[in-house]
């Protein structure tokens, strides 16, 4: 695999508040570090594409954000790069 959508989102069972927080707190993280971690990129808020020919660093990373803050979090990985079809 050279490629891998990591996608997160709130525990729906968690206080809106909390999950909320929590949410913000990860991406802040991510975003901090995003700068400087080569092969990310961040498509929207809740999505970001990996580029794992770099290597695993930054899937671990995420993952372990990911589960430090208790946001879920779902992996889709790609053979290649995605195609993207970009509307106006």
């Amino acid at each position: 695999m050279k490629y891998a959508l990591f996608i997160i989102k709130t525990n729906e069972n968690d206080n809106a508040d909390k999950a909320a927080l929590s949410l913000k707190i990860y991406l802040q993280k991510i975003q901090d570090r995003a700068d400087t971690m080569k092969g990310l990129s961040l498509l929207n808020p809740g999505a970001i594409l990996i580029d794992l020919s770099l290597g695993l660093k930054n899937l671990t990373f995420l993952s372990y954000v990911a589960e430090e803050l208790k946001v879920q979090s779902r992996t889709l990985f790609f053979d290649q790069e995605p195609s993207w079809v970009i509307t106006p």
